[in-house]
């Protein structure tokens, strides 16, 4: 049809012949309603994302109160300027296994329990991590902040 009239091809159903009438019958509606329906369609997806985005913040502020509400986890306040050691997983043993690498020191809270660190030895990089996988950084004594202030000025 397009290569002798130069027209676009209709479809299959743009027209059809009644059986026993011998009628032809034209289905350009086909078209039209088909567009009704696509954009129904897409209204009613709209609709419905919209309610699962309100639903899914609902039940994440829930979740989120009843984590804040129990007395037995609590992460520690950390602050700029905190020294802190960074935990990473090990490849192999169980899934509770960290190796804690560090000192690092906290740069930027985030939120209450995302914060940035940046390490104390070359190459000084920035990361964010977790409250539950920071701890804070002491050695042995009250002097953690002259002994890490004095290695981190020495640089």
């Amino acid at each position: 049809v397009t290569a002798f009239t130069g027209l676009p091809a209709k479809t299959p159903l743009a027209g059809f012949v009644h059986p026993t009438s011998k009628e032809v019958y034209v289905a350009d509606w086909l078209g039209a309603a088909r567009q009704k329906h696509v954009t129904d369609l897409q209204v009613a997806l709209e609709e419905m994302h919209r309610n699962v985005a309100v639903r899914s913040d609902k039940l994440r502020q829930q979740a989120r109160g009843r984590r804040d509400r129990k007395t037995q986890v609590k992460f520690a306040g950390f602050s700029v300027g905190d020294f802190v050691l960074v935990g990473s997983v090990v490849n192999r043993p169980t899934k509770l296994a960290l190796h804690w690498r560090g000192p690092c020191q906290v740069t930027r809270v985030i939120t209450d329990h995302v914060m940035e660190t940046q390490q104390l030895v070359p190459p000084y990089e920035i990361t964010v991590h977790h409250a539950c996988r920071l701890k804070m950084y002491h050695e042995g004594g009250g002097e953690v902040f002259c002994s890490v202030q004095s290695n981190w000025v020495a640089r």
